[in-house]
C-alpha cells in the first residue's frame, strides 16, 4: 500500500510508524495534519500522498471535507461531553 502511494497510485491510509521512514526521506507527505487515533492501543492513523500529488485538486478536496467531517465530528463529541 505504501509502496503504491510512493509510486503515484494513490493515497494509503496508514500508522505512522509504517510510514515514518517515507516521511522522514521525503518520499511521502501527510495529507493533512490529521490523525485517526486508537486511544485504546495508541496508534494514529495518517493519510499519506507524494509530493507530486500536493497541488491535486481530488487531494485538495478530500482533505478539506476530511478536516470539516472531522471537525463536525469533534463539534458533536464535545457538545455530548458537555451535556448532563
Amino acid at each position: 500500500m505504501l509502496q503504491a502511494a510512493e509510486q503515484n497510485l494513490g493515497l494509503a491510509l496508514t500508522r505512522e510508524l509504517l510510514a515514518a521512514d517515507a516521511i522522514c526521506e521525503g518520499r511521502l507527505v501527510r495529507l493533512a495534519p490529521l490523525e485517526v487515533d486508537d486511544d485504546e492501543h495508541g496508534d494514529a492513523y495518517y493519510l499519506v500522498h507524494t509530493t507530486a500529488l500536493a497541488d491535486w485538486a481530488p487531494v485538495n478536496a478530500l482533505r478539506a471535507w476530511l478536516l470539516d467531517e472531522f471537525g463536525r465530528a469533534q463539534q458533536v463529541l464535545d457538545a455530548n461531553l458537555r451535556s448532563p
